[in-house]
């Protein structure tokens, strides 16, 4: 994976999403379909774009569409955190490594919401734990470091 040291590193995301909230899926997907194997940001977002569209034909096809990229989001989230543990003193890996596992943890909410409408409630209910453990944990880490309390 490609560990930027530049602090925009997610400033090309901004297009991507303006396009989401616009309801162009179409472009959404394609902006972030490039990146998608290689950066958990994209990735998530690639699949959420997926979400979105399942919502609106409420087609089985698409949700389970869905469902896969969010599950290849959460693998790419897991490489990539044990990829970043090797080098947490540096600030930039150590910041890329707290923003992918807030991408975890979304990744697992979003994946358990699917689920429980894909009729699949105990594992779900499972998923949603497991991102709420992860929020959790990084909440309490953030109380107890200088970070700001937004996060």
């Amino acid at each position: 994976m490609d560990v930027s040291n530049d602090p925009t590193f997610h400033s090309d995301l901004e297009k991507g999403l303006d396009l989401m909230w616009s309801n162009k899926l179409d472009e959404a997907e394609a902006f972030f379909h490039e990146h998608r194997m290689n950066k958990t940001r994209h990735a998530l977002h690639h699949a959420e774009v997926l979400v979105y569209r399942s919502m609106i034909t409420e087609l089985e096809t698409d949700r389970t569409k869905a469902i896969e990229a969010l599950n290849k989001t959460i693998e790419l989230a897991e490489s990539s955190l044990t990829k970043l543990a090797k080098n947490l003193q540096d600030p930039t890996t150590k910041n890329e490594h707290l923003d992918t596992r807030i991408a975890l943890a979304d990744a697992y909410a979003v994946l358990s919401t699917m689920e429980v409408l894909n009729e699949s409630r105990v594992r779900g209910l499972l998923h949603l734990r497991k991102g709420w453990k992860i929020y959790q944990e990084i909440l309490d880490k953030t109380r107890q470091s200088n970070l700001p309390n937004h996060l």
